[in-house]
């Protein structure tokens, strides 16, 4: 069953889009938290696209740095590929950006500094982000944070 998919159960949606579905999810035994991604059975029926994601979080579980999730696990059940990562608590930075919660301009500037030298720290250890959005970006105590995981290299 879904719900339940390597030892984590739902607890709340994230997002929804057509190619997937995030989740909040809790580990049924120790209980933290984490995010669940859901691939329709459409997706495990392309062959190229589920090598591509496949390739993807193999390169993802490979990489440890702390503004980066870690990969907890995946696995195929009822037809849909799934796999589970680490939660970050925070704002996205779309949400602060809509709520203003950087109000000063040297706030903005510090943002964007702290994303940049974070970018530059993930390429200098060989990991390439494809694309960000700003619902990718979490502000997290002041520590910028890469909610997704799609590295190219």
């Amino acid at each position: 069953m879904i719900e339940s998919a390597i030892g984590y159960k739902f607890r709340d949606h994230l997002q929804e889009t057509v190619l997937y579905e995030d989740q909040i999810v809790e580990h049924l035994v120790s209980g933290h938290i984490a995010e669940r991604r859901a691939f329709p059975p459409r997706m495990v029926n392309d062959s190229i696209a589920y090598e591509g994601v496949q390739k993807q979080l193999k390169v993802a579980s490979s990489i440890a740095h702390p503004c980066l999730p870690a990969i907890y696990g995946c696995d195929t059940v009822e037809g849909h590929f799934l796999y589970v990562q680490q939660h970050f608590d925070g704002e996205t930075l779309e949400l602060a950006a809509q709520r203003k919660s950087a109000s000063k301009p040297e706030d903005w500037a510090m943002i964007a500094t702290r994303l940049v030298d974070l970018m530059i720290d993930l390429q200098q250890n060989g990991v390439a982000i494809d694309r960000l959005s700003l619902l990718d970006i979490i502000i997290s105590n002041s520590i910028l944070l890469i909610s997704k995981r799609s590295p190219v290299g």
